[in-house]
């Protein structure tokens, strides 16, 4: 954190991009990795946003409880990164979860998850707010309707992470 804010980004950048892509269950929980990824988004630089993108793997974005990670999905994404994208897609698949006394619950952590995209694209696309309004909560049909627009968003991008 020290040699972020001193501004020695690129000398940091390496081993915060190392840490982003190892973020397991034993470490998720730690306060300063949410302060950590606040910090690196607010540079706004393309190796901020290259770091940020290694955050996508595996549990990353969905497991930080303070941490606004559709807010990172829609910015990694303006930015030209499908990684968040990448990841809610999988997570709307998932019919399993490996997330510790959650087992058998895969299907609610697709909706969850669904629901979580939709409501933070709402504001910023009126297909996730038409998909919202016109289907039920924990149905099949929102579920389908998700997935097929997360499809089209990612075949819309040609940017990074191709």
């Amino acid at each position: 954190m020290i040699l972020l804010k001193s501004g020695e980004t690129e000398r940091v950048m390496p081993v915060i991009g190392k840490a982003f892509s190892e973020v397991d269950y034993s470490n998720i929980g730690h306060d300063d990795l949410e302060k950590y990824c606040e910090t690196v988004m607010a540079l706004n630089t393309p190796k901020a946003w290259e770091t940020i993108a290694m955050l996508s793997d595996d549990i990353g974005l969905a497991s930080l409880d303070e941490f606004d990670g559709v807010a990172c999905c829609r910015a990694l994404e303006s930015h030209g990164y499908q990684e968040g994208l990448k990841y809610y897609r999988a997570l709307l698949d998932n019919r399993e979860t490996g997330i510790p006394n959650m087992v058998g619950w895969g299907r609610q952590i697709a909706f969850m998850f669904g629901d979580k995209l939709l409501e933070g694209y709402a504001d910023h696309d009126e297909v996730a707010k038409k998909i919202l309004a016109d289907t039920k909560e924990d149905s099949a049909e929102r579920l389908k309707a998700t997935k097929s627009w997360l499809d089209a968003r990612l075949a819309k991008m040609k940017g990074k992470g191709d």
